[in-house]
């Protein structure tokens, strides 16, 4: 749908094809107040975190995490924000007439139990009160880099991005006359519209100068549209509609989700290694030569005792099984009983991954990769 001078007006982005083409890579929604009063069933809510604590339940049962903790400020003009698992997002609440905003990051969404996306369009269009997606961030990745961002130039050039009207603003960013390594950008369309498109070198944006990876992202915001909520469902065909360029992609396939994380270990692995041995490589060399430590007294005093990963590395990244369930506000609250429906059977929706595998097949894949 289209918002003009006369009215909301149908805006077709849908196409027939490309069911498997791409995926939710982040999400926003609002919904009205009175959809917590409904999932509380009969418990009183009066406070904000009242009404946020009830969200974080029933975000739990969708995505497999919930809100762990309060910000020191609001945000999108909500007087009060919540942080989501472990940087999977963000609740905001209070002020904006009687709704709340729930945010899933590109993390969250990659982090979030499978099926999540069913489930959402379940909850937003049979249990709540004027819901409506505010953004909706859909993606392709092309790990073999056929779709290079020279070429989505040149369909910027001959008319591939445009539908109708005037040709779309176009921006590049990186060293696009020499090309160095670092990663280069194409912006189509401006962040302050509804549709804005991105074809990054996504291989090289996470360090490995020579890595073919690109990423084709699209945003769609509620600016000049009503976003659809079959685009969670059917996320490949609402992208394939958004320009005529995609129609390049016709019969192609996401890659699967452990295949996209294990790329992205592997990328981001190498990139820390070669800094950390820039860094600490003389160090290490001295302690091994001069006051002759064991290997294993080097890893020792190099090690943080705090036991945590780089956070492009971290197991929560991977994963929400990795975040413990105590630190959701819902779980640790003495009101929840069993006004939400969480009932042991359905305490962890059935999808969910067992504790560590996700990461042990991405580093089981690494080791043969290397």
């Amino acid at each position: 749908m289209l918002q003009t001078d006369q009215g909301v007006k149908e805006l077709t982005i849908r196409a027939g094809w490309g069911d498997d083409l791409a995926k939710v890579d982040a999400v926003s929604f609002t919904v009205h107040e009175s959809t917590l009063h409904a999932l509380a069933r009969g418990r009183c809510l009066l406070s904000d975190e009242d009404f946020v604590e009830v969200m974080s339940a029933r975000l739990y049962k969708i995505f497999g995490f919930g809100v762990v903790g309060k910000r020191d400020k609001g945000l999108n003009y909500y007087e009060n924000s919540w942080f989501l698992g472990d940087k999977y997002g963000l609740v905001s609440f209070g002020g904006q007439k009687n709704t709340m905003l729930v945010q899933i990051t590109g993390t969250g969404c990659g982090a979030a139990c499978s099926g999540w996306e069913m489930r959402l369009y379940e909850f937003l269009t049979q249990e709540c009160v004027r819901p409506r997606i505010t953004r909706i961030d859909l993606c392709y990745d092309d790990l073999a880099g056929d779709y290079t961002v020279d070429l989505a130039h040149l369909d910027t050039l001959n008319g591939a991005y445009t539908r109708g009207g005037r040709p779309p603003y176009v921006e590049k960013r990186g060293d696009w006359d020499r090309p160095d390594g670092s990663g280069r950008t194409l912006y189509v369309g401006k962040r302050t519209n509804g549709k804005f498109a991105r074809i990054y070198e996504k291989g090289k944006e996470q360090g490995d100068k020579n890595h073919p990876w690109v990423r084709v992202e699209v945003e769609l915001k509620s600016v000049d549209r009503i976003i659809p909520f079959e685009a969670l469902i059917d996320s490949g065909a609402y992208f394939a509609g958004c320009y005529p360029a995609f129609e390049r992609f016709k019969g192609m396939k996401m890659p699967e989700l452990i295949k996209t994380q294990t790329e992205e270990i592997k990328v981001t692995y190498d990139h820390l290694l070669h800094y950390a041995a820039l860094q600490v490589g003389r160090l290490v060399n001295f302690m091994r030569d001069e006051i002759k430590a064991t290997p294993e007294r080097i890893v020792e005093l190099l090690s943080r005792t705090d036991g945590s990963y780089p956070d492009r590395l971290r197991l929560s990244a991977i994963h929400c099984d990795f975040v413990p369930d105590e630190m959701y506000i819902h779980n640790a609250s003495d009101n929840t009983g069993d006004f939400y429906g969480l009932t042991n059977a359905y305490r962890k929706p059935a999808a969910k991954l067992p504790k560590r595998s996700a990461y042990a097949d991405a580093s089981a894949a690494y080791a043969v990769a290397h």
